[in-house]
């Protein structure tokens, strides 16, 4: 009886961490929890040099999986995952690939499995951001 009482803790407390991590990424923006990194994958800047787009990943540690998020800053301004907005979210460590188009409009390839997309945000701070598939479509 004392096993399966542990087992039913453990379960719960991994329900409680995944409820926080996806609270954390679908109301706060991706917000991190204490203990949470984040890792720059890729930026481009905008054709005018007045924005910087950024492809960083998000690592809370054994208990939690990869984040994946496309942020647009203005030029000049140092990173920070939590202080600008967030164009793109996928669940997972995800090869994404941005590049400006016009002064505007951002293209943003992603992976074609739309399982761990929890945003995809078509217009953010004026700047039109299109989506495409990694495979071209």
């Amino acid at each position: 009886m004392q096993k399966r009482s542990s087992v039913l803790f453990a379960l719960a407390g991994g329900i409680l961490i995944g409820a926080l991590l996806c609270y954390g990424v679908l109301f706060l923006g991706g917000t991190p929890l204490p203990g949470c990194a984040d890792y720059i994958a890729e930026e481009a800047i905008a054709p005018t040099g007045d924005f910087v787009a950024t492809v960083f990943v998000r690592n809370c540690g054994a208990t939690a999986d990869f984040t994946t998020f496309v942020n647009i800053r203005p030029a000049g301004s140092k990173f920070d995952g939590d202080a600008f907005p967030v164009a793109l979210i996928l669940g997972g460590r995800r090869l994404v690939n941005i590049e400006w188009t016009a002064p505007r409009q951002l293209l943003v390839r992603r992976p074609a499995a739309r399982d761990a997309l929890f945003r995809e945000t078509p217009l953010l701070e004026g700047i039109t951001l299109k989506y495409l598939d990694l495979n071209g479509d």
